[in-house]
């Protein structure tokens, strides 16, 4: 019994010793991490960051006026390196129906602003002056700043006003949201021994909502070369005409189908004449809402085209009636830490499955440490479906002039670039002079 006694007090001993270390360890557990979520907590709900340290604002935008956006909003510090700012704003943009465009602009809380993140989206017009564009995108980098600024000790220096109308009516569009744009571009070049020449024209009309997307297109582009060679008179012409339509209805936020059509000739392709027409359907993973920032597409389409050519082909052909079919899959997303753009296009005629095409392009950019940037670009085609090249051999002008598609079996471009800064992350002063 005493030897049971011993023990027992011996176990209790140890448990008591267990249970105190377990307290003492919860204990401390709470006051390291108990304290730190008290104190989010306090700044959720509002308590200001006591500091009269400027915001510091990594700007990824390549088509900001970078120097008119410094002037008018001074209160933040400008720095060259996102990994060093507290917040960085990614501005993208995709074209809207009118011509205009949509801008998406997202605000990624960094440092003392973790986890507060915004996106901010708005419109431009066709006829928007590039001073009323970058008006409005001032506007909205200031709107979209104020969560941050009301965080800093300049907070007391803001005031913020409404300047439109008490009553906000709906837009009414008089064109029904049809849109016209015409182009018509000269050019002409000469030297002694040389003269060039070239008209292009295109018009495009289209009407984009929600719902549907109708667009037609065409163009008429005509170049002639003249060159004096041992004492000879060497013209070279070529030209291309067509015209194109697409129509695309809207079945969900992943879904659309729609048809395709075009008319067209090419004497570089030895093209006289090609009518054709394709219905398809494509399928978005993400939401269509997203696609300034991340998209996944796949776009199937099947169609028949008639075509004449210029010239007897190697397949001995003067025209002929094509069916083919083709799978697209595009893949786009942008970053913080920089963007990729890839697409890959296969198809393929029916009457031959070995005259086929298989094309891969792609656009990559990388941030990956601190000033160090990284970007690739390249493509790759797979070329086995050349049913318009003529039997007769190749003159030299229309190769070195380039007046003539060669036969190949593939073809490929591609290239790659570094860039590393280091020195002062600041970049607020703005000096125009001796421009830019």
């Amino acid at each position: 019994m005493r030897e049971r006694a011993v023990t027992l007090l011996i176990v209790n001993r140890r448990n008591k010793t267990i249970l105190r270390n377990t307290i003492e360890y919860l204990i401390i557990v709470f006051i390291l991490f108990g304290g730190k979520i008290f104190i989010c907590e306090s700044n959720a709900a509002g308590q200001q960051i006591t500091t009269d340290e400027r915001a510091k604002v990594f700007l990824d935008c390549w088509m900001c006026d970078f120097n008119y956006i410094r002037q008018e909003i001074p209160y933040v510090d400008y720095v060259t390196d996102r990994i060093m700012s507290d917040i960085h704003i990614m501005v993208t943009y995709e074209q809207t129906g009118g011509y205009g465009r949509k801008f998406t602009m997202t605000f990624y809380g960094q440092q003392r602003y973790f986890f507060q993140n915004d996106t901010l989206i708005f419109t431009t017009s066709n006829d928007d002056t590039e001073d009323e564009v970058r008006e409005k995108m001032v506007q909205y980098l200031k709107m979209g700043l104020m969560q941050y600024i009301t965080k800093t000790a300049i907070a007391d220096n803001i005031s913020i006003e409404y300047r439109g109308d008490e009553d906000i009516e709906l837009t009414e569009d008089d064109w029904d949201w049809w849109t016209f744009r015409t182009n018509l571009n000269a050019n002409f070049d000469g030297e002694s021994r040389s003269e060039s020449y070239s008209i292009n024209i295109r018009v495009n009309i289209q009407r984009i909502t929600e719902d549907w997307k109708i667009r037609v297109s065409s163009q008429l582009r005509y170049d002639r070369d003249e060159y004096d060679v041992d004492d000879e008179r060497v013209v070279s012409t070529s030209s291309r005409k067509n015209v194109r339509g697409l129509v695309v209805k809207s079945l969900s936020d992943h879904w659309s189908v729609g048809v395709s059509s075009g008319v067209y000739s090419n004497t570089y392709s030895n093209t006289k004449l090609s009518v054709g027409g394709s219905p398809a359907i494509e399928f978005n993973v993400f939401p269509y809402s997203e696609s300034t920032r991340r998209e996944l597409r796949f776009l199937y389409s099947a169609g028949y085209d008639y075509t004449r050519y210029n010239e007897e082909t190697i397949y001995s052909k003067m025209r002929e009636h094509l069916l083919e079919e083709s799978l697209e899959i595009a893949f786009e997303l942008k970053q913080p830490w920089g963007s990729v753009r890839t697409t890959v296009r296969g198809s393929h005629y029916f009457h031959d499955l070995e005259k086929n095409n298989i094309n891969i392009r792609s656009d990559i950019s990388l941030r990956l440490i601190r000033g160090f940037s990284f970007s690739l670009h390249g493509g790759f085609s797979m070329i086995h479906d050349q049913l318009s090249l003529p039997k007769r051999e190749e003159t030299t002008e229309e190769v070195l002039l380039r007046r003539r598609e060669l036969e190949t079996q593939y073809s490929y471009w591609g290239g790659i670039g570094f860039e590393y800064a280091f020195g002062s992350i600041y970049n607020n002063v703005v000096n125009p002079r001796f421009g830019n």
